[in-house]
């Protein structure tokens, strides 16, 4: 039910009685089991702690019981979380890269995070060229416009669009 679950002695609970083998050869006789809690209140796992003796934890121990259940849920959620983002980015990579467009992404100070295997392909370019591959491979009379243009998008927020000359590199045409 998401409470929390206090046995003070495992051997005389009855709700215990199908564990008290476990218990036993573990070499404990109280047990509590503090729920962790998802940010929308489901219950995503348990906070336990066993004592050799019988035993009831103080209103001051359940409090930092609580804390601790807390931060535990924090840490498994965020971890959810980072698995769920590196899943929708290895999906995005995927999609980006059957692609037979040139998809690029950055990062709102400008510096560029990705680039598809069409961009590699098209320019030759190493994968370690970065912002600085733009250069080599705009048409020289594009690259003025797109600076300015690259510029107030950055400066403003504002969305990036805008078609340039880019150099093929195996046909050497723009």
């Amino acid at each position: 039910n998401g409470e929390r679950i206090i046995i003070e002695y495992v051997a005389l609970d009855p709700f215990f009685e199908p564990h008290r083998h476990v218990a036993a050869a573990a070499g404990y006789r109280s047990v509590q089991s503090t729920p962790l809690k998802s940010g929308n209140g489901k219950v995503i796992g348990m906070l336990s702690t066993h004592f050799r003796q019988p035993h009831r934890p103080s209103e001051r121990d359940q409090r930092l019981l609580d804390l601790h259940a807390r931060h535990a849920s924090d840490l498994i959620e965020r971890h959810g979380f980072e698995e769920a983002l590196r899943h929708s980015e290895a999906q995005f990579r995927q999609l980006a890269d059957s692609m037979p467009q040139i998809v690029w992404t950055a990062r709102p100070d400008g510096e560029i995070d990705y680039q598809n295997r069409r961009w590699y392909e098209f320019t030759g370019l190493p994968e370690t060229v970065g912002n600085d591959g733009w250069g080599q491979i705009l048409h020289p009379d594009d690259a003025p416009l797109a600076a300015e243009n690259w510029a107030n998008s950055l400066r403003s927020g504002a969305r990036f669009e805008m078609e340039v000359r880019l150099l093929d590199r195996r046909q050497q045409s723009y």
